[in-house]
């Protein structure tokens, strides 16, 4: 009887470290998705300085995102040439890039890091398209 206890208070004392001993929790990490980055930086967004001097160039740049999505200290990691152009691909950055936020291994909203290069040329100028002309009655 007593080797019929033991077994018993074996294997209970098995289920119950089994209970105890958590699964293998699912990585639910995953990386800050941008949200409808074209539109962020336009050529609305060139400087009249950078315009009435001819410049052009390349600005890139790192920002924070937030865990809320939002884009913050921007600075520039490689300079166009210009200040203003570099200042302006930050400002473009920082007041329309939103992102869905990046996650941790347990799924919590997490701060992290972005890059991008903004090129900056000057547009071209489109031709007029519209044909002006005249309705004459029948």
């Amino acid at each position: 009887m007593k080797y019929v206890r033991t077994s018993s208070s074996l294997l209970f004392g098995l289920i119950v470290f089994a209970a105890a001993t958590p699964l293998a929790a699912k990585d639910r990490s995953a990386p800050a998705v941008a949200q409808d980055p074209a539109s962020w930086v336009t050529t609305d967004d060139y400087p009249a300085a950078a315009l009435v001097a001819n410049k052009e160039g390349v600005s890139a740049i790192r920002w924070d995102v937030t865990a809320e999505g939002k884009a913050e200290n921007c600075t520039v990691v490689s300079s166009s040439g210009m200040a203003e152009l570099d200042q302006a691909a930050c400002n473009a950055i920082l007041s329309r890039a939103r992102y869905t936020p990046a996650l941790d291994k347990k799924g919590r909203a997490i701060r992290t890091t972005a890059t991008r290069r903004v090129r900056w040329q000057i547009p071209i100028a489109q031709p007029d398209t519209t044909v002006p002309y005249t309705l004459r009655g029948f």
